[in-house]
């Protein structure tokens, strides 16, 4: 299993370092789409990148961030300082989370960590602890299917990237598994999408649709920010 505990402290400064800004702004990119949430779930948010910003845009929130890193924990709670947040240490694969249903579920940068049988298992698993309205909040890298050279370039980036992490926490993962296959075999439909850096990253919301069979996906998606 791999384990973020060595990496928790330098984190924050390289992807900062390596991505210069990017990131942080894919995650930023549709907050001003979502619901008003009542009940948070931030998944893998060890460092508290989103947490201050949930809860700056949504006061009156209950955040609750699960990580299986407690140095990331540790790192996220000096982070967020005032913003309120519970803090959770638990492997979100194997142990149950209790507090559903959940109004918003957040992964931002982690699904990428999961093979694509254990997304099999973790996305229904999650879906099921959403509120019937509920949303999901997911950012994450992607190689884009259209333009040669923003293939090339996010496949090179992404390539780097497994090999980083697979040498510093021992990742399970080996490739980039698109998630969003089994979003919709849960029962999600995509509500908003929005991509930054020539394809490299992407933000969705998906929403709970579950009960109602004959939704469909709608992109609501802007044009790549180059």
């Amino acid at each position: 299993m791999a384990s973020f505990d060595d990496l928790a402290r330098w984190y924050g400064p390289l992807e900062r370092w390596l991505s210069g800004g990017v990131m942080r702004r894919a995650r930023l990119a549709l907050l001003d789409q979502l619901n008003s949430p009542g009940r948070v779930l931030l998944i893998g948010e060890g460092p508290g990148a989103l947490v201050r910003e949930l809860g700056r845009c949504f006061p009156v929130a209950s955040l609750t961030c699960v990580d299986g890193s407690g140095a990331m924990i540790e790192v996220g709670r000096r982070h967020v300082g005032a913003t309120p947040c519970e803090w959770i240490q638990a492997d979100i694969r194997t142990d149950e989370i209790r507090g559903e249903p959940w109004d918003l579920v957040v992964t931002s940068f982690v699904l990428d960590c999961f093979t694509a049988e254990e997304l099999e298992r973790l996305v229904p698993k999650l879906a099921k602890m959403m509120r019937d309205d509920g949303e999901w909040l997911q950012v994450d890298f992607q190689i884009p299917e259209k333009g040669l050279f923003k293939a090339w370039r996010a496949a090179v980036v992404v390539w780097m990237l497994y090999r980083f992490f697979r040498l510093a926490t021992g990742l399970s993962a080996r490739k980039l598994n698109p998630p969003q296959p089994f979003f919709t075999r849960a029962g999600l439909s995509l509500k908003s999408r929005r991509e930054k850096d020539w394809g490299l990253v992407y933000a969705e919301i998906w929403r709970n649709s579950r009960r109602d069979p004959v939704a469909q996906a709608s992109a609501g998606a802007s044009a790549a920010d180059c």
